[in-house]
């Protein structure tokens, strides 16, 4: 049985994920992603009792948990994948907490965010060329996926990006499949959400007028170590 919950220890599933057009949204244009998904999907509705007699259609809890699963093996699977897999982990798991907390309390306010950018500040150019490494890495890993802001912009200017957790993680994290609204990070906390990521989160939810739960929802219970 899988039981999920929010950062304020509601049980049970939250937010479905369901539906083809969700699951493209969730692949992003990834088609081993969109495999997984099916497939997954597809496992658990034949593992579920009765479901080769009845041949009713996957219910959305299913298929919720399906995406739930995919998001938690590929975000396992993330270390491995380059020399930087660690740091991408590290970066993927604080942004995806940060993101699940704000939606979970909106406190009225709307749209959700889901989305970030880095602001200009005085960070050093060493500060920032590492930054910009990890974020170029994320995005070629499927960490990571980033828009081109409002402006015409050059390839290598990594500041007027918009970036946002790569949809796949969002049924895991529990926030929305969609693009929302961003927020503003600076190059060092970025960098903190790596090296501290308890500090850095708390910093980021102050900011946005959100207290830091202590308690994790149950999927992110075997990061805990991390996130302590």
């Amino acid at each position: 049985m899988h039981h999920f919950c929010n950062s304020q220890g509601k049980r049970g599933i939250q937010k479905h994920y369901a539906g083809w057009d969700t699951y493209l949204t969730l692949a992003n244009g990834n088609i081993r992603y969109l495999l997984e998904l099916v497939h997954t999907a597809f496992l658990g509705y034949f593992e579920s009792e009765n479901a080769a007699e009845s041949l009713k259609p996957i219910d959305a809890t299913t298929q919720t948990i399906a995406a739930q699963n995919v998001g938690k093996k590929n975000l396992t699977e993330l270390e491995g994948l380059s020399v930087e897999g660690a740091k991408l982990t590290k970066l993927l798991l604080s942004l995806g907490r940060v993101f699940q907390v704000l939606a979970s309390d909106p406190q009225g306010h709307t749209p959700e965010v889901n989305q970030f950018h880095l602001s200009h500040n005085s960070s050093t150019s060493e500060v920032e060329d590492s930054v910009k490494q990890i974020l170029d890495h994320a995005v070629m890993h499927q960490a990571l996926v980033r828009f081109a802001g409002n402006k015409l912009i050059d390839e290598a200017d990594t500041r007027e990006y918009d970036f946002m957790v790569h949809p796949v993680f969002s049924a895991f994290f529990v926030f929305s499949h969609r693009r929302k609204r961003k927020l503003a990070l600076e190059p060092q906390l970025v960098m903190r959400l790596i090296g501290t990521p308890r500090e850095a989160i708390r910093v980021i939810l102050e900011k946005s007028n959100r207290i830091y739960p202590e308690s994790l929802p149950d999927q992110l219970e075997l990061f805990g170590s991390y996130y302590d």
